[in-house]
């Protein structure tokens, strides 16, 4: 599962699983050493958590966590549901601003935050959240990604990593980091698109426990524009999660039927 990250200064957006930036990881002069091929990483990263089938039998996660970002004194308990193929509910709850809730039906991505109101979210802020809420994506790779490389192995605060570049079919490039010790996925570099604007980020993932057959990552750390954003996951479970949980909210309801109206005005 990955974990949304929420800013209220680019209207509570995250990046889930997973999602992060501002700092520049140095690279180490590992270049003499040939690299492992970026499929062969990946494939290593699901077995390290346990294996294809058991990523692929899980039908459903309920989590609860909590966000804090320090430099705001800004904290809150949070709640995620996820189902397959890419079905994603959470809420965080933020003492004195209020609820911000994202989610995903499979179809329609969108975000209720006290700062801007109701959104349906398209372009690139639609196409990332649909990859990111797909936690099986790494079973698939060909739904989402156009290539993939391993561009260089770096160390970074005492382990070493392989640094692997993405390009996905909306061109969009980003890079994934995996530990080259156990070879778990440990961070990465993205521009998130938010309803603000892009938000450049980094993110670290650690903290990985058993959650039945899986190893799932229990805290991230996010960077962005200059603050830590920290998420800590305290309950997991693998659960059936009915479809009225990813059911639209009536106000995004309201958005999605002006928009077929207005689209269908213009035709």
């Amino acid at each position: 599962m990955r974990f949304p990250s929420y800013n209220l200064s680019s209207a509570g957006w995250t990046a889930v699983l997973t999602v992060a930036l501002a700092f520049v990881i140095p690279a180490a002069a590992w270049s003499q050493e040939p690299l492992p091929d970026a499929r062969a990483v990946v494939d290593r990263f699901v077995e390290a958590i346990g294996g294809k089938d058991a990523l692929a039998s899980q039908t459903g996660r309920h989590a609860l966590g909590r966000l804090e970002i320090p430099a705001q004194g800004i904290g809150g308990d949070m709640e995620v549901y996820a189902a397959p193929p890419n079905k994603l509910r959470s809420n965080i709850e933020l003492p004195g601003l209020g609820s911000i809730k994202v989610g995903f039906d499979g179809d329609v991505a969108w975000s209720i935050n006290p700062a801007v109101g109701p959104m349906v979210l398209d372009g690139m802020m639609l196409n990332q959240m649909r990859q990111q809420a797909d936690w099986n994506a790494a079973l698939h790779p060909e739904t989402y990604i156009a290539s993939m490389e391993t561009v260089e192995k770096t160390d970074f605060d005492g382990h070493t990593w392989y640094k692997g570049k993405i390009v996905t079919i909306w061109d969009e490039e980003y890079f994934e980091f995996f530990d080259v010790d156990s070879g778990l996925l440990v961070g990465n570099e993205r521009t998130q698109a938010s309803p603000m604007g892009d938000v450049p980020a980094t993110t670290l993932i650690s903290d990985y426990r058993q959650v039945g057959d899986l190893l799932i990552a229990m805290k991230t750390v996010q960077r962005v524009m200059g603050m830590e954003q920290i998420i800590t996951i305290t309950v997991v479970e693998a659960v059936e999660i009915e479809d009225s949980v990813f059911a639209l909210p009536p106000e995004i309801e309201a958005l999605v039927e002006e928009k077929v109206q207005q689209e269908g005005n213009a035709l």
